[in-house]
């Protein structure tokens, strides 16, 4: 990743957004032509804030604490309450963390992904 090409406007320290669009469908054939049925779709925000201690991730279902005048400790906070949709991903190791895991779905369907991160020094 290269946290130095960002947009005009965006935070001024490392942070970078990803945005996630997850789709879920199944095609059926039968009858006239295909019927597309949406099993699950939604967008996810995946926010990466770095740290001298090691670098965090956090999962958003919305935007509202994607505004670059939140600070981490707000995100962290947020992170704690389960209302809020942010949700602080689990590194695989907390000492050299290069993979965090997340969870998406709703009662349609449910998913256990991986994101992992290599940082370009």
């Amino acid at each position: 990743m290269d946290a130095s090409v960002k947009p005009a406007g965006a935070r001024s320290d490392a942070t970078l957004v990803f945005r996630l669009d997850f789709y879920v469908g199944e095609r059926h054939t039968f009858g006239v032509g295909f019927s597309d049925n949406v099993v699950f779709r939604k967008q996810h925000y995946v926010q990466y804030v770095p740290a001298p201690a090691g670098p965090s991730l956090y999962r958003h279902t919305g935007e509202r604490y994607l505004n670059p005048d939140v600070t981490p400790e707000q995100f962290a906070a947020a992170a704690a309450d389960q209302s809020s949709g942010v949700q602080k991903m689990t590194p695989d190791d907390e000492a050299q963390p290069t993979k965090w895991m997340f969870s998406v779905g709703d009662p349609g369907f449910e998913a256990d992904l991986t994101i992992s991160l290599t940082l370009d020094p």
